[in-house]
C-alpha cells in the first residue's frame, strides 16, 4: 500500500464511536449478486500492540469507520498542538469558525475557515493565506460532537 496516495484523516470507529486518526482508504465489496453495496471505509491507524505486517513500516490496525464522519487533515495545528481537520470548529475571540474545503480563486480546492458571529457568516479565510497565527485558534469541537466555546465552558462550571 502506497501511503503517499492515502489521505491522513480522522473518523469515528464504526463499532465504538471513538475517534481514530490515520490513513483513509475504501475497500470495494466483492462477490455480490445484484448491485454492489457502498465500499467499506477504513483508517489505517498505528497500533503499538500489533505486529508490523503486510510490509508496513510500523505496527498498524485497519479500523472500520463511519464514512460520514471522515475529516481530512488540513496540514495545520492550532493551540495546544492539536491537528485541524475538516468539519472542526475553532474559536477566535467572539468568532466561531467551521473548517471546510472551498474553491480557491485559482481553481484549487483548499481548506478554509468559514467565520461566524452568532449565526451570521461574516467571512471566509483560506488556510493557505500567509500571515495567520494558528496558535491563537482554540479547537472547540466538530459537527458530530458538542462544541465547547468560551461562553458555554464558563456556564457549565
Amino acid at each position: 500500500m502506497d501511503f503517499g496516495k492515502l489521505l491522513y484523516c480522522r473518523a469515528k470507529d464504526a463499532k465504538t464511536g471513538a475517534w481514530v486518526t490515520g490513513y483513509y482508504y475504501e475497500q470495494p465489496v466483492m462477490g455480490c449478486i445484484g448491485p454492489a453495496p457502498a465500499p467499506l471505509s477504513f483508517i489505517i491507524a498505528r497500533d503499538p500492540n500489533a505486529v508490523a505486517d503486510w510490509n508496513m513500516p510500523v505496527p498498524v490496525k485497519h479500523v472500520l469507520v463511519d464514512p460520514k464522519t471522515v475529516g481530512l487533515h488540513t496540514g495545520v495545528t492550532v493551540a495546544d498542538d492539536l491537528p485541524l481537520f475538516t468539519d472542526d470548529f475553532v474559536q477566535s475571540g467572539c468568532f466561531l469558525g467551521r473548517v471546510t474545503i472551498f474553491q480557491y480563486p485559482t481553481g484549487q480546492w483548499l481548506p478554509c475557515i468559514l467565520w461566524y458571529k452568532g449565526k451570521k457568516l461574516v467571512g471566509r479565510q483560506f488556510l493557505a493565506d500567509a500571515g495567520y497565527n494558528f496558535d491563537k485558534l482554540q479547537l472547540v469541537g466538530n459537527i458530530w460532537d458538542k462544541i465547547y466555546t468560551n461562553t458555554n465552558r464558563e456556564t457549565e462550571k
